[in-house]
């Protein structure tokens, strides 16, 4: 038995709508920066003192699920061979707690790797994977685990429009989506600065995306693209991300087939950013 089939219902299809008009907005007014900037609660959308980490999984919601702000990092750092180089990053970071979540892809990609006899696992299996690999990482490297993550959204189909790729400095105020739910696409989202490889990282949620699992394609049928959205301390790191961003995609050999024709991740990504306001 394999994990529930993801599949568009009605509630679905009604967040990418809703996500679409936003992205309208945002793009009407000329991108992130100048619409945000006048938001009154865009400064408050920034916190210190952070001592969460989720997934990159923009389906979780940090408020919702876990009830406070969050890091992003992909869950594949707690299956790694470099776990302790992640954990002293996390460490430096003033993070104390860490979550699992349901219908976690690095898990499954984990799991498979390790148990070649069964290349079928159940639902239940690999849940019971996430956590116990969460549990251990945590135990071997002084973390709480904080529990596991589950919510409808996550038997859905990925509806994320966005990337938010956050490049501030690890334990200076970082960037939580969910202060601003409604008002912008919940995206997913990846603490830049706290990943050990974020091209890697950056270009794998960009395969979730344009996957079966993700709605990518369909932006790009409907003449629209995905968008990467860099975060930063100042306008000249923003600039600077920016270009690091864009020399990803264009290296990148990730092919996207949509009806027969091929993209790279250039063709069908744009790069957007912001300021963090003082």
């Amino acid at each position: 038995m394999t994990s529930p089939e993801k599949h568009h219902t009605y509630g679905v299809e009604n967040t990418i709508k809703n996500e679409s008009r936003l992205m309208d907005t945002i793009n009407e007014k000329g991108g992130f920066q100048k619409y945000l900037s006048e938001l009154n609660d865009f400064k408050g959308a920034f916190k210190e003192k952070v001592t969460t980490c989720i997934c990159c999984d923009g389906r979780i919601d940090a408020h919702q699920d876990v009830g406070e702000p969050a890091v992003r990092l992909p869950g594949v750092f707690v299956f790694e061979a470099n776990k302790s180089l992640h954990a002293q990053r996390l460490h430096r970071a003033g993070i104390t707690k860490i979550y699992s979540h349901e219908d976690c892809g690095a898990g499954k990609a984990a799991y498979l790797s390790m148990h070649a006899d069964n290349p079928d696992p159940s639902h239940e299996e690999l849940r019971a994977f996430a956590i116990e690999k969460t549990k251990m990482f945590c135990d071997e490297y002084g973390f709480e685990y904080a529990g596991h993550i589950e919510n409808d959204a996550l038997n859905e189909v990925h509806t994320e429009q966005v990337l938010y790729f956050d490049a501030t400095t690890p334990g200076t105020p970082s960037f939580e989506q969910s202060e601003l739910k409604g008002k912008i696409p919940q995206g997913f989202a990846l603490s830049a600065e706290l990943s050990g490889d974020w091209r890697r990282d950056v270009e794998a949620l960009l395969g979730i995306a344009f996957s079966g699992h993700g709605i990518g394609v369909e932006l790009v049928k409907s003449g629209k693209k995905f968008t990467v959205v860099v975060i930063a301390e100042t306008e000249s790191i923003l600039e600077s991300k920016k270009k690091d961003v864009d020399e990803m995609l264009k290296s990148s050999e990730i092919i996207i087939d949509v009806d027969g024709t091929q993209h790279t991740l250039e063709d069908v990504v744009v790069i957007d950013g912001f300021v963090r306001p003082s």
